[in-house]
């Protein structure tokens, strides 16, 4: 029943608020202050906070951590008096025996403040999301919540030109294109499932700042699902373009790459408007298993602001086929030899009989 919970904020560093401590609800009726463990100064005059803690439940339930914390910056644009309105943020664990020793909620791999916008451009962001249990994820925009968790009066989604949405499946949030410049604030619940209950939740609440600027997005070609069998080295081409001239870098996130498998990019090539990588896995015999697993790219230019844009693969690693070594007909049925697929994760062959026949000649 004891569970480590980590909290990550993002702050702005030109402001003499600082938060070297952050309560936390466990959801149980209980509060701690914990302490801020690490920080760390990034680029745009922001600085990534980390805050850790445990706690020890009284028994089986669903609980609803929760933080906030006044205030968020001033002037967002769908927040109304958003100075003055409190940030809150949770996380929804189940405890049940039928979940085994624990259960662990989905990691994120991708920071929220990477990825700037710019006016009448397409913008995508992706969380770059897995579950270290192997439940499922999905995921979904949610309103802005405030003091006590309540709803924000007057809160509304970012204007799009066209559309503002995030793909349920694969988490990649879409912002095609902002209409006016300004700060604006998302929020993104991700879900987790398992066996088709939902047994948790993760909150990211993030900022986008929209600015007016020249650069356009690049653009990534690659395939969009793939299949490989275990043991075998997986190579996937991915070609970037960019329409401004900008030099290109491309990322790699996911469970893929966080988990230390054999992973890496290598670039081939590299030009003024365009890129070629090729993403390569050296999979084991481990690696097999019935769930697909997801790997995020992430394209970005060195423009002025820097913008990316994302892709998000399937891949399927299949247990190796048996090796049949020998079959002969017996007189009660048929005798079949085969190797072992040599995983300790196999638990069992499916075998497929095919039935032949003499078609009868067909005469026009």
């Amino acid at each position: 029943y004891t569970y480590r919970a980590r909290l990550y904020t993002y702050t702005f560093t030109q402001t003499d608020v600082d938060r070297p401590q952050l309560e936390i609800g466990w959801g149980d009726g209980t509060t701690s202050i914990l302490n801020r463990s690490r920080e760390v100064l990034l680029d745009n005059d922001t600085k990534f906070n980390y805050y850790e803690g445990t706690h020890t439940y009284a028994g089986p339930g669903s609980y609803t951590l929760y933080m906030e914390d006044p205030n968020r910056n001033s002037g967002v644009v769908n927040v109304p008096n958003s100075v003055l309105t409190f940030m809150y943020i949770s996380t929804t664990i189940t405890i049940s025996p039928w979940l085994g020793d624990g259960n662990s909620s989905p990691v994120t791999t991708r920071r929220p403040v990477d990825d700037q916008a710019c006016l009448g451009q397409r913008y995508e962001h992706n969380p770059a999301a897995y579950d270290p249990d192997g439940d499922s994820l999905s995921y979904k925009l949610i309103p802005y919540r405030g003091e006590g968790g309540e709803s924000i009066p007057g809160f509304t989604y970012p204007a799009a030109s066209d559309t503002f949405m995030i793909d349920s499946k694969s988490g990649t949030l879409v912002w095609d294109a902002p209409m006016a410049q300004g700060e604006y604030n998302a929020a993104i619940l991700i879900e987790e499932w398992r066996n088709q209950i939902k047994i948790g939740d993760v909150t990211r609440d993030m900022q986008i700042i929209v600015r007016a600027c020249d650069n356009r997005p690049p653009s990534i070609e690659t395939w969009e699902n793939c299949c490989v069998e275990a043991g075998q080295t997986l190579h996937i081409p991915v070609w970037l373009m960019d329409d401004g001239y900008n030099v290109l870098r491309l990322e790699a996130g996911g469970e893929v790459v966080e988990e230390g498998r054999s992973v890496g990019l290598n670039k081939v090539y590299s030009a003024p408007d365009s890129a070629y990588y090729v993403f390569y896995w050296n999979t084991s015999l481990d690696d097999s298993r019935e769930k697909d697993y997801v790997l995020y790219l992430r394209a970005e230019d060195d423009g002025d602001p820097s913008l990316s844009a994302v892709k998000v693969i399937g891949i399927k690693v299949m247990a190796p086929a048996p090796r049949f070594e020998e079959s002969r007909v017996e007189s009660e049925g048929f005798y079949l030899g085969w190797d072992s697929a040599g995983s300790s994760r196999v638990s069992g062959y499916e075998l497929y009989r095919r039935d032949f026949y003499q078609q009868e000649p067909y005469y026009d």
